[in-house]
């Protein structure tokens, strides 16, 4: 039996019923769905296809949503950000009181030795105390200090966590546009869009955010 002629037509209409069948239009796919044909001949025809259906994909979004998805990005970003140098400040300024509390106490502490030194040795007892009590503070003094490291460790981490905020905001406007540009759905976009503003608005009514 002789093979079938493969024309740009007969690879369109097999694509195509691929598709509708949800499976990828490949040259493979469409070489089994026509029975045949050259991987050259078939790679043109369906290249030609895909870009003529390209070519027919919905026009740009309005202007208006445009605006509506750029709006809600920075408002996302803007969000993320506030709440990130709020926690990070917050971090820095606990552990920083800390250090100066611990060394206050180390300094009490190594004054406290200096003038038991200076007494009888009958007070050997509340010098021995009075050193325990030093090195309890030094040691607290490096437990802030790791504290302190971890704080600014964990302040690097919120600035990352707001770039993949701002990454992911920018990816969800890309998405509005594209989903937009594909489906051609103004409305659908509209109520995405009213939905993710209601759903920052909740976010940014909570307890500890920015008002």
């Amino acid at each position: 039996m002789a093979k079938p002629l493969v024309t740009a037509e007969l690879v369109a209409e097999a694509a195509e019923g691929l598709l509708a069948r949800g499976e990828e239009a490949t040259i493979i796919t469409v070489q089994q769905a026509i029975g045949g044909g050259s991987y050259t001949t078939v790679k043109k025809h369906l290249d030609a296809w895909k870009t003529q259906r390209a070519a027919a994909a919905p026009v740009e979004p309005p202007a208006e949503i445009e605006a509506q998805a750029r709006l809600l990005a920075r408002a996302v970003w803007g969000l993320a950000l506030s709440h990130a140098e709020q926690q990070s400040a917050q971090v820095r300024e606990d552990a920083e009181r800390r250090i100066e509390e611990l060394r206050a106490a180390l300094t009490t502490a190594e004054a406290v030795i200096s003038r038991q030194e200076l007494e009888s040795e009958a007070q050997g007892k509340a010098l021995e105390e009075a050193r325990a009590r030093a090195d309890e503070a030094r040691a607290h003094a490096e437990s802030a200090r790791r504290a302190a490291q971890v704080a600014e460790a964990r302040a690097a981490e919120l600035e990352r966590e707001c770039d993949t905020a701002r990454t992911q905001a920018e990816a969800a406007q890309a998405m509005i546009i594209t989903q937009a540009r594909e489906l051609g759905e103004l409305d659908a976009l509209r109520r995405q869009v009213a939905e993710q503003a209601h759903m920052l608005e909740r976010l940014a009514s909570r307890p500890g955010n920015p008002s």
